[in-house]
């Protein structure tokens, strides 16, 4: 084992607690653009529908807050403005930010990060959630998938979609109800699809906001696509 991979075990430690499901109050997931909040709502929903004493905290960003219109879904600002760069330090800055600034307040906080990273896993530890479940590491510095003690639960991401994996941490919660379908809110003042879509024309619908920035769409790119079509 490396010398990183040695403290990154080291700070990973964390006294377990017997996991109840009906006690828990505050629970984060994380989810930020249009594709991942959609592939968390049946995690989300199944959460709220089983337990009414659950609020589900979330980091999404504006645009996709429409997939999440209910009043026990609390959204964070995870990604904030003090320091606006694409740089490393300040995404590591803003993690530390929000760690401290949410010390101890969840009591489920579900981690997707699949990498073996030290200043990822001190957030972790700083944020100090009551139960942590997280995805299987990729082995590096000497760590395996499942070395670092800071998780309760490990969940094995292998080839599923995340709609699946988040449905798979609760699996073995007392749960009388499972939502397995995408849960995207009615708006009453939307007109219908049958409103919306024309007959016998290609109808396009776009995401210009990919999961990462340089996967997003340009209003040049939107443009161009719309043109094949006309």
């Amino acid at each position: 084992m490396s010398i990183r991979g040695f403290f990154i075990k080291l700070i990973g430690k964390k006294k377990k607690e017997n996991l109840e499901f009906q006690n828990l109050r505050k629970v984060f997931v994380p989810c930020s653009r249009i594709g991942d909040v959609l592939l968390m709502t049946p995690l989300i929903y199944t959460l709220l529908k089983n337990n009414k004493n659950i609020e589900v905290y979330t980091s999404t960003s504006e645009v996709a807050r429409v997939f999440l219109e209910n009043e026990r879904i609390k959204k964070l600002e995870i990604k904030y403005k003090r320091l606006n760069s694409k740089k490393k330090i300040a995404k590591l800055y803003n993690e530390i930010l929000f760690a401290i600034e949410n010390r101890k307040k969840f009591d489920l906080y579900f981690d997707m990060y699949d990498k073996q990273s030290f200043m990822h896993i001190l957030c972790l530890k700083i944020l100090s959630p009551r139960y942590l479940f997280g995805v299987d590491r990729k082995p590096k510095y000497g760590l395996g998938r499942r070395d670092i003690e800071l998780f309760d639960i490990y969940q094995t991401i292998d080839k599923k979609s995340w709609d699946i994996i988040g449905l798979d941490f609760i699996k073995n919660f007392p749960l009388n109800e499972i939502v397995k379908e995408y849960v995207i809110p009615k708006n009453k003042n939307e007109k219908t699809l049958k409103e919306i879509f024309l007959e016998n024309k290609y109808n396009i619908i776009l995401n210009p906001y990919g999961s990462v920035e340089k996967r997003c769409l340009n209003e040049e790119s939107i443009i161009d696509i719309i043109h094949i079509y006309r």
